[in-house]
């Protein structure tokens, strides 16, 4: 009876902590990000979350591992209300969430001890398939992000893939964008507002990592070289 008393009170304490922290701008830390594996230390009272863009019914497999006792939440956001779906303390959190509904989601993790803990954290986001078309033949540009991606448009003139970004609520934004090589080639130029950028490359296919605040963003991927235009048959 002690321990669920105990866990009720800390996690409402969490709540009125977080929501003092963003209404009142105090001085405990709160890191927020949106790459899906990482490590980080934890101040004191210090809380950090990840969050992620999901789908009904889409299900995202989590591993959360500290030095020290933590408390982790699994809540999201709409509106003013915030739905808590899983707390506890321990310093093992795993294990599989499956979205009730479309929206964002956090995975939160506060040290309510007097001394830092080390975090290390994996988030395993399956990445989606998104098609270019051009001519007639049809380029898989596979995703994995925390955000909504939308392919706007491919531009073999201008050499770039111009895409849009829409990050979960007060996340910063964080994409693996594969593109097939005989499509588009790098050396890369990227344009938009970037937080950071690179990429990466094997036989058949570029990887472009990149950053943003966030919010919604429209990114241009510029390549250096590009499939070239089929030209049209000569009627004689």
């Amino acid at each position: 009876m002690y321990s669920k008393t105990l866990s009720f009170f800390l996690l409402t304490l969490l709540i009125l902590l977080f929501t003092t922290q963003i209404t009142t701008n105090t001085a405990i830390a709160q890191i927020v990000k949106g790459e899906p594996i990482g490590s980080i230390t934890l101040s004191p009272l210090g809380i950090f979350e990840v969050g992620i863009k999901m789908k009904a019914g889409a299900s995202i497999k989590y591993d959360f591992n500290a030095d020290e006792i933590l408390l982790f939440v699994i809540h999201s956001h709409k509106g003013g209300q915030v739905t808590n779906y899983s707390a506890m303390e321990s310093n093992i959190f795993d294990g599989v969430f499956i979205a009730p509904i479309e929206g964002d989601y956090y995975f939160l993790c506060q040290n309510l001890r007097t001394s830092e803990a080390v975090l290390k954290y994996s988030i395993f986001i399956d990445p989606e398939k998104q098609i270019i078309q051009y001519e007639e033949i049809q380029y898989d540009i596979i995703t994995l992000s925390n955000s909504n991606i939308e392919i706007l448009n491919f531009s073999q003139e201008d050499k770039q893939i111009l895409i849009r970004i829409q990050t979960p609520y007060l996340t910063p934004g964080f994409a693996n964008i594969t593109i097939p090589r005989n499509l588009l080639d790098g050396p890369f130029n990227l344009q938009g507002t970037l937080t950071e950028h690179r990429y990466t490359q094997n036989n058949s296919s570029s990887v472009v990592t990149l950053g943003t605040p966030n919010g919604t963003h429209d990114v241009s991927i510029i390549g250096t070289t590009v499939v070239p235009e089929i030209p049209s048959p000569m009627i004689f």
